[in-house]
């Protein structure tokens, strides 16, 4: 098994586990207040399980960018789409793919928003840490050419 195929099984399962805990979160905050509080039915476990395979989905993919050989483009864009087809196919199976509603387009928007913001983000970390390893290469090769 490849050095990327087994950090995409480790960051899936961590993913996994993560939407499992988001999924636990949402539904203890949003039975609040409610008569029969946490009740646990197969709907809740489904529910949870799907959070948990997004989870999965969207972490364990982010190990195509330790493909060396592709260009930031082509991993965004490979990233992007495996994220956005696992939103797509969990949302339809959970019954929340109703083209119709704005509701669904609102959350394709923000899907859409949070991964370039999050992407932005990273791109500015790594850049800045890119000049900084640049500065300190240039730094020792005048310190050598002086020697």
């Amino acid at each position: 098994m490849s050095r990327i195929m087994k950090k995409a099984l480790i960051l899936g399962t961590i993913g996994f586990w993560i939407g499992i805990l988001i999924g636990l979160t949402v539904w203890y905050l949003s039975s609040q207040g409610e008569p029969g509080g946490l009740t646990l039915s197969g709907h809740s476990l489904f529910e949870l399980l799907a959070g948990g395979i997004y989870g999965a989905v969207s972490m364990g993919s982010s190990a195509v960018y330790d493909v060396d050989r592709w260009s930031i483009l082509r991993v965004t864009f490979t990233h992007f789409i495996i994220s956005f087809s696992g939103f797509w196919v969990l949302a339809a199976i959970q019954g929340w793919l109703l083209i119709n509603n704005p509701f669904f387009w609102l959350g394709v928007m923000l899907f859409i928003w949070a991964y370039i913001t999050i992407w932005f983000v990273n791109f500015l970390i790594y850049s800045k840490k890119v000049k900084e390893i640049n500065n300190a290469l240039e730094d020792i090769k005048g310190e050598k050419s002086s020697d």
